[in-house]
């Protein structure tokens, strides 16, 4: 890669980090919030391995996912 190639290469990195860094840091609105805590509140079971079902695990209608 050329010194001109680099350079234009180093500032669209920038750029881009610049502009990628104001939205990490905005604040998320209130229903997304409440969104992400409800489900930080949900348990999810495991999967259990099984050989007969070939490592499908069925949910309790008997459906393989």
């Amino acid at each position: 890669m050329s010194p001109v190639d680099k350079n234009l290469q180093t500032q669209i990195d920038d750029n881009l980090r610049r502009i990628f860094e104001e939205d990490a840091r905005a604040d998320l609105p209130d229903t997304l919030l409440t969104l992400l805590n409800r489900l930080d509140e949900v348990e999810v079971p495991q999967p259990a391995a099984s050989s007969e079902s070939g490592g499908l695990a069925a949910d309790k209608d008997g459906a393989t996912s």
